[in-house]
């Protein structure tokens, strides 16, 4: 945290400056009051030279005399005043800030050294874009040996086109099937923009083709982009099945390989699942 500007040495010289700022503006508007009430310089007059000081105060009057203005200038600097030592203040408090935020800096040292200290030291993070998620999700499908589970909010299911993405991904899942792996598809029943007929293609499919499939009929929405693979990948995003997020859109999701948040996730696809059985 940078807070050099309320050092001690600023702090003088910031104080400095706003006396000498505060002096320098009340000679001169005290000199010019001078000249205008007794010498009538050009064409401002006593009467048309008015000063207010904060109009919408009551601290500080009209001045009508030389005098008047004298009080109100003691009043201002008074002011003055207050305001240097509520900044005094103000330096005092972010100083126990700094501090604490050097032993929350600590503590969050310590807790990421714990982290990889017992059992996150093979964390690995990568961020798809695009059409990077594709090439990825579908060579870890393919790979997948124990377990894929898939909570999608559109699986767009198209038997005309050959070249779709998303059946891709939809035909690498019943091959994994094929292959003994466990395989659990969770599709969400409301969709906007009619997509909850190419849902019901998609749950018809892998349902034919032997693949555990539910639609969630519950009134909530279940928006997720979720994919767990054996245990330990998990995809998250904003990728859908769909040949236009696969292939058009611009999209982002990261591949995380960890077990741990691989299990957490994992508990909250169960919690899904479960409620929509």
């Amino acid at each position: 945290m940078n807070i050099s500007f309320l050092s001690s040495k600023y702090l003088i010289i910031f104080t400095c400056l706003v006396f000498v700022v505060g002096m320098f503006v009340g000679c001169f508007v005290s000199y010019m009051f001078f000249l205008c009430k007794y010498h009538g310089y050009g064409s401002i007059s006593y009467s048309k030279f008015d000063f207010y000081f904060l109009s919408n105060s009551k601290m500080f009057n009209r001045c009508s005399t030389y005098r008047d203005f004298l009080n109100n200038f003691v009043e201002c600097y008074s002011v003055i005043l207050i305001l240097l030592k509520y900044l005094t203040y103000l330096k005092y408090s972010y100083l126990k800030l700094e501090k604490l935020y050097n032993s929350l800096k600590v503590n969050c040292s310590s807790i990421i050294e714990r982290c990889i200290k017992y059992g996150w030291s093979n964390l690995s993070v990568k961020v798809l874009f695009d059409r990077e998620y594709y090439y990825s999700l579908i060579r870890d499908i393919e790979h997948a040996n124990k377990s894929i589970y898939v909570a999608m909010y559109v699986v767009k299911y198209d038997p005309h086109d050959v070249h779709d993405w998303a059946n891709d991904l939809i035909k690498a899942l019943v091959r994994a099937k094929k292959r003994g792996v466990v395989v659990k598809v969770l599709l969400e029943y409301r969709t906007y923009f009619g997509y909850v007929k190419y849902n019901y293609l998609a749950y018809r499919y892998l349902k034919d083709h032997g693949v555990d499939v539910r639609l969630d009929f519950n009134p909530d929405t279940e928006h997720m982009k979720i994919v767990i693979i054996d245990g330990k990948i998990v995809y998250i995003g904003s990728h859908n099945w769909s040949e236009a997020s696969l292939y058009y859109n611009h999209e982002v999701s990261i591949r995380i390989v960890s077990r741990d948040i691989a299990k957490e996730v994992e508990k909250y696809f169960n919690y899904l699942w479960n409620r929509a059985g």
